[in-house]
């Protein structure tokens, strides 16, 4: 393994250790996000069906029926999924361009710090392609 591939290696270790946390809430937000829209399809399908049962049961039934607690959840389990989409796209993209910046500084810093034979024999379009 060539010191290149090393350095790169453990470089991208640590970046991964700093934004643990970061990824950790990103994920529990995902799950938050996967339990709110599985709830809502289910809860929205059962009161779909329950009204139409209650519709074609007659107006006894469709007096009995109880829609408000129904779509009071309906609503809810939407404003968690909303809430759970927003905390995940945070909280991932946070990470994501925190690390790329730390990742862009360290390659810029280890392109300086180069011999200036090694950090000349690179062309612009090299070094800008790294660094992008």
């Amino acid at each position: 393994m060539s010191a290149k591939t090393s350095w790169t290696r453990e470089w991208l270790k640590r970046l991964r250790a700093e934004h643990r946390w970061m990824l950790l809430a990103a994920g529990l937000a995902a799950a938050v996000t996967t339990g709110g829209s599985v709830l809502l399809l289910g809860l929205s399908g059962g009161f779909i069906a329950g009204a139409a049962v209650a519709g074609a049961g007659g107006v006894a039934a469709v007096t009995a029926f109880n829609y408000l607690l129904p779509s009071a959840g309906i609503r809810a389990l939407a404003i968690v999924r909303t809430a759970g989409r927003y905390g995940e796209r945070l909280a991932s993209h946070t990470a994501a361009l925190e690390a790329m910046a730390a990742l862009r500084a360290g390659l810029f810093q280890r392109l300086v710090s180069a011999p200036p034979e090694a950090a000349m024999a690179v062309s612009n379009g090299q070094a800008s392609a790294r660094l992008v």
